[in-house]
């Protein structure tokens, strides 16, 4: 079996893996939006990148702060990797997901944290970026 990072020699025991998916390293345009915001507040979105993603889930940065909560629900756009001259090729993922994770705030930028969330929905092909 394939050793876990930081484990020293120890392979984790079977079933142990918290994550439904394995996800890969992948730095791709996203744009997250937050679902039902406080009453009369704007829309919060942004636009950043992915770390790293799964079928089920992904990890990015985010600047939105304290409006993000573990179980706040988010629209996410995520840009695909498409270079082809198709007009009607789909260009992004949609996907609307949860935060199930939230990470401390980043030493060099303490308005930066990590951000793990999991898909609500199966992701759809879209040309529109929401």
């Amino acid at each position: 079996p394939e050793q876990a990072p930081g484990m020293k020699g120890e392979v984790p025991p079977a079933g142990s893996e918290r994550r439904r998916y394995h996800r890969i390293p992948a730095n791709l345009g996203l744009l997250v939006r937050i679902l039902d915001p406080q009453a009369g507040e704007p829309e919060p979105r942004e636009t950043t990148s992915t770390i790293n993603v799964s079928p089920g889930d992904a990890f990015f940065n985010s600047a939105l702060g304290d409006r993000l909560r573990i179980g706040t629900d988010l629209a996410l756009h995520i840009e695909l990797p498409v270079d082809t001259p198709n007009l009607f090729a789909a260009k992004h993922l949609e996907v609307t997901g949860r935060t199930v994770r939230l990470c401390a705030p980043h030493p060099e930028d303490a308005s930066m944290r990590g951000v793990a969330v999991r898909f609500l929905s199966t992701p759809r092909f879209t040309n529109d970026l929401g």
